[in-house]
């Protein structure tokens, strides 16, 4: 498989963990707060605004779909966004404010490996 083929396929991977939280963080807000920190006070609009976000990230990962190579500034940015949720999600499962959950590990491990390959294949 050739480097454009698996950055889409990178890109489609990221996107659809991305839809995944997007679509309980707004719809369900309840529920995808829980699936993450069920132990933190919850608090709709900000797990609302968080949805949006990742919709906004999905977005970029649609705009790099059509050309990895052509959108090389949008893919750096998606391998960026991935990595800081990476360390950030990291850091909020030590310092006890994230649960260790089915969901939040399996998207972590996701993301990270989604984040190391944008960065390794370089576009």
């Amino acid at each position: 498989m050739g480097k454009q083929r698996w950055l889409r396929v990178l890109l489609a991977v990221g996107g659809l963990l991305f839809l995944f939280w997007a679509v309980f963080m707004l719809f369900f807000p309840g529920t995808g707060h829980n699936m993450m920190a069920s132990a933190q006070p919850f608090d709709r609009s900000t797990t609302q605004m968080f949805g949006g976000a990742l919709l906004a990230l999905l977005l970029g990962t649609v705009m790099g779909l059509r050309d990895p190579i052509g959108t090389k500034e949008v893919v750096r940015l998606m391998a960026m966004s991935f990595s800081i949720i990476f360390v950030v999600a990291i850091y909020s499962m030590i310092s006890g404010y994230m649960d260790i959950k089915p969901a939040t590990v399996g998207s972590l491990l996701v993301d990270g490996l989604v984040a190391l390959g944008l960065i390794l294949l370089r576009p």
